[in-house]
This record gives structure tokens, C-alpha cells and sequence, in this order.
């Protein structure tokens, strides 16, 4: 089981090394940590206590944390360790802010090395956890690397071009690495995320929240013209595919729309309607499974239309189209396809009828159903991670958290 960031950095008999830019969260990661073991000691070489307390209850609101505040910025290394000596004994978590600063106020580095000798086997002999802040500006924090239990690296990363914060777990002692990288958000309260096992177990559960992004409501579906177009990054699969149209599909039925589901090519009826029904929980009659072969009506876009709107056409319903059954109606008759797709767009807007559409930007489905489409989704797997953002209108980036074991769906902006 993947453990989380807070588990790893926070394990007992550890040593641990977090390492960042300025601004990156170290100390709000850190303060979380204290809050996930309900007490710590602090020895902080730069921020005050007033200032910790208020970036802990940003932290943990509501929770009563023990939080013990030793300033060391006048301190000497010897009671800076019998500080973390006396903390380890206690079985706490301490941290050191920062090892760089830490380090400095060592003589020489034969007194370093020795100091992170009796350190290290401290913290081995004691239930507490030593955890060390450092921003690399001591060439000496480096040597911490070698002894330490747990290191983790904090940076950004660019995803769907903008800049993310993402932590790396590079050591883990005791346990395997199974996903290194976790993402967070800092900008209103601290959220970490863990990789989601949703798309690995495909275990699903009632569907009880589904938190849309700003700029995906339903209200704003409507009020942009009912056409939503979604760019599948390559690094989607088929599985993570199908798993976000089906959790799609179960929202809408959830919030009481019909919705007319188009199979994709690997798509299996029989599982697509097993699993909406175990995230809805309900009957499926409002739901319809649908393959139509535009080969069937000869590549002729009225009939092809007159057939489905004849045979689907509802009003207020939804359709949840998967591009790839009208490509090679796209590649063979291209004339005829845009003529199909410019009057199938005025039919759903008579009908106001929402349709969602998923493609591949190298496909000519895709490219020609852009041109009348006034709503663009982009979604893209990163390091596991499923991310999503609208680029017309353009909005921010948000990771989507599926934890459909437990019915939860939540898109977090990643600020």
C-alpha cells in the first residue's frame, strides 16, 4: 500500500531531510507533519513562534496540536542538542529549522561529522522522529544525505504550462518507493495528494461528491453553447478514459439529466453499464448505451443525423461521445463530416442538449469538431496523476482526487 508523504517523513526512529527552494512549503509540510502526530518541538533558527502557531492552524484547522517553540538563533549547538536529545527521548517529533543554519554554527567539519554520528544513532534509539529543514545554501546540509532515513525533495514542475508545486520521495528506508511523487497546493490551506488507486484497483463505491472545477459546472456548460470538447493527452489510457466518462456520466445522472453514452471502440456495454450503476446506485433507466456506425448510413450526414436524433434526441439530456467512432467518417468524407457535425451543433442547441466530446488532437474528428466547439478541455496523467484545465475559455490547472472507493470525486486547483 502507497504510504503517505506525511507517514513517510514523520516515521518513527527516522531521520529525515527536506529540501526546497525558499517559498516551496517546507515549513507548512513540516507543520503538517506535527499535526498528523499531535505534538512536536520546534527549534527554529528564523521564524518566531506567533508566526508558526498562525501557518499551524492554516494547517490543521480546528485541531488542538502541542506544539513546543525553541528559538535557536542565539542558541549553542551543544543545547541545540540536548534540545533534540531530550525531544527523541520524549518520543517526539522534532524539527530543525534549518540545517543549514544548523550547520553553520558548527566549528569544524570533523565536529560536524561527529555530531551527525551521535545524532543519526539517536534518533535510531529513541521512539521520536528528527526531521531536518534545508534549503542547500551549506555545503556541509549535503552530508546529511548519506545518513538520513527519509529524503524528500520539494520543487515545481510545468504541467499543461503552468507551474506546479510537486515533492519527490528520492529515500524511504525501510519501505519500497512505489510512487515518489506526491502534489500540493499551499495557496488557501495545505492539501497533498497521493496517487489514486482508483485507476489501478477499479474498485468504485456510490458516488457521493462530485466537486466540479469553476469553469466545468453545468451552469457554465450551458452558457457556453451546450459543446464541450475535450483534448485527451496520449498519456490518458484507455482505462483512465473510460473510468472519467463513466464517473461523468454517473454525476449527471445523479443530478437527474438522461445521458446518452457512446461506446468507445474497447468499451464493453455490459461492463460500462455495471459500473455506472454501481456509482449511482439507483436504476439506470435514464441511461443509454449507444454504437452507430456512420458506415452503416453510407458517410451521408442527414441521414446519419435524422437517425440519431430521431432514435436519441431528448431535451436537456446529456451525450458522452468518444471521438474515435466518427474518425473514419472524418478522414474519408471530410465535407460530409463537418456538414454533419455544423448541423448536429445547431440540433443540440435547439434541444439544449449538452454534448461532451472526447478526441485526440490528432485526430480529424477532433480538429474539425474544434471549429464549433466554444469549449476546449485539455486532461493529461502526470507521474500518475490525473490533471485537467479548460484552454478555451482559459482557466487554471486542477488535479482531479478520484477516490471513488469512497465516493468522492474532487477537482483541487493547484495554485
Amino acid at each position: 500500500m502507497q504510504r503517505s508523504l506525511l507517514d513517510i517523513i514523520s516515521t518513527n526512529g527516522y531521520t529525515t531531510l527536506i529540501e526546497g527552494e525558499p517559498g516551496q512549503g517546507k515549513t507548512t509540510i513540516s507543520l503538517a507533519a506535527c499535526a498528523y502526530k499531535d505534538s512536536c518541538k520546534y527549534i527554529s533558527y528564523a521564524e518566531h513562534e506567533e508566526s508558526l502557531k498562525r501557518k499551524l492552524s492554516k494547517v490543521e484547522k480546528g485541531k488542538d496540536v502541542k506544539i513546543e517553540v525553541l528559538s535557536a538563533i542565539t542558541g549553542e549547538p551543544s543545547k541545540v542538542f540536548s534540545e533534540i536529545i531530550s525531544g527523541l527521548n520524549e518520543g517526539k517529533l522534532v524539527i530543525v529549522d534549518s540545517l543549514d543554519a544548523f550547520m553553520y554554527s558548527l566549528k569544524d567539519e570533523s565536529e560536524m561529522r561527529s555530531f551527525l554520528q551521535v545524532l543519526y544513532g539517536s534518533s535510531k534509539k529513541k521512539k521520536g522522529t528528527l526531521l531536518f529543514i534545508s534549503e542547500n545554501v551549506n555545503p556541509a546540509s549535503k552530508h546529511v544525505r548519506f545518513i538520513c532515513d527519509a529524503l524528500v525533495s520539494l520543487g515545481n514542475v510545468e504541467v499543461m504550462g503552468s507551474s506546479i508545486k510537486r515533492t519527490k520521495v528520492i529515500k524511504d528506508r525501510d519501505y519500497a518507493i512505489k510512487a515518489p511523487f506526491y502534489y500540493y497546493t499551499i495557496s488557501d490551506r495545505l492539501k497533498i495528494f497521493s496517487p489514486s488507486p482508483t485507476f489501478i484497483k477499479q474498485k468504485f463505491g456510490r458516488l457521493k461528491t462530485f466537486n466540479r472545477p469553476s469553469e466545468g459546472t453545468i451552469d457554465a456548460e450551458i452558457a457556453l453553447g451546450y459543446n464541450i470538447l475535450y483534448d485527451v493527452d496520449l498519456s490518458v489510457s484507455d482505462l483512465v478514459l473510460k473510468i472519467f466518462r463513466e464517473t461523468l456520466a454517473a454525476d449527471y445522472l445523479r443530478l437527474g439529466y438522461s445521458v446518452d453514452y457512446w461506446l468507445g471502440p474497447q468499451e464493453s456495454e455490459e461492463e460500462v453499464l455495471a459500473d455506472i450503476k454501481q456509482l449511482v446506485e439507483t436504476k439506470i433507466d435514464r441511461l443509454k448505451t449507444i454504437y452507430v456506425d456512420p458506415q452503416e448510413f453510407e458517410y451521408n450526414s442527414e441521414d446519419y443525423l435524422r437517425h440519431i436524433v430521431t432514435t436519441y434526441g431528448k431535451d436537456n439530456s446529456v451525450d458522452i461521445i468518444h471521438l474515435l467512432l466518427q474518425e473514419d467518417f472524418a478522414v474519408k468524407q471530410p465535407v460530409e463530416y463537418e456538414r454533419f457535425v455544423k448541423n448536429a451543433t445547431k440540433e443540440n442547441l435547439k434541444l439544449k442538449r449538452i454534448t461532451i466530446l472526447f478526441g485526440y488532437s490528432n485526430q480529424e474528428a477532433f480538429k474539425i469538431r474544434a471549429k464549433y466547439s466554444n469549449v476546449l478541455r485539455k486532461i493529461m496523467i502526470k507521474d500518475g496523476f490525473l490533471f485537467w484545465r479548460s484552454l478555451r475559455p482559459l482557466g487554471n490547472v486542477y488535479l482531479a482526487d478520484f477516490k471513488l472507493e469512497e465516493g468522492y470525486v474532487s477537482f483541487e486547483e493547484m495554485l
